[in-house]
């Protein structure tokens, strides 16, 4: 073990770190997400803190875990490479995973409800037209107004 593996903000950090990494999120997006739990930080804090050059405060501690849906102890255990630690990054990743299908879904959702809405315009016009047609029909001219015999004429 090295000094650095004993210096438990540097071991934080580095798991802050891989877990952000494999989120596809920048330091900025995790700062962003820390103030959705009460916890906001500035980009250079989140690279101080992966750095292992910040300490790390319990309740921040606490909002990580929550924004990563892991445990508080994932950041702390020692023991790298474990089958506890690998079962994390497994439920971590089908965590992003299901995160990602719920978007999608929340956006297919917002798509059918648009094509929904442009279908009952699309019918209210339609029948509007028709109403407006049927008025205009019954509203016309008949030939006998004109003087015109609607009886068809044999012819000679």
């Amino acid at each position: 073990m090295t000094t650095d593996d004993l210096d438990l903000e540097a071991m934080v950090g580095r798991r802050v770190r891989r877990i952000r990494e494999q989120r596809g999120w920048s330091q900025a997006d995790l700062g962003t997400r820390l103030g959705q739990h009460g916890r906001p930080m500035q980009q250079s804090t989140v690279a101080k803190l992966e750095a292992g050059s910040r300490p790390l405060r319990v309740n921040e501690l606490n909002a990580l875990a929550r924004v990563f849906h892991v445990a508080p102890q994932t950041f702390v255990q020692y023991d790298a490479g474990s089958p506890l630690l690998d079962a994390v990054d497994r439920v971590t990743e089908t965590a992003i995973r299901l995160e990602e299908a719920e978007a999608q879904v929340t956006l297919a959702e917002a798509r059918i409800a648009a094509v929904k809405r442009a279908a009952e315009l699309s019918r209210a016009d339609h029948d509007r037209a028709l109403t407006e047609y049927r008025t205009a029909l019954s509203e016309a001219k008949q030939p006998s107004d004109y003087g015109v015999d609607e009886q068809p004429r044999e012819a000679p």
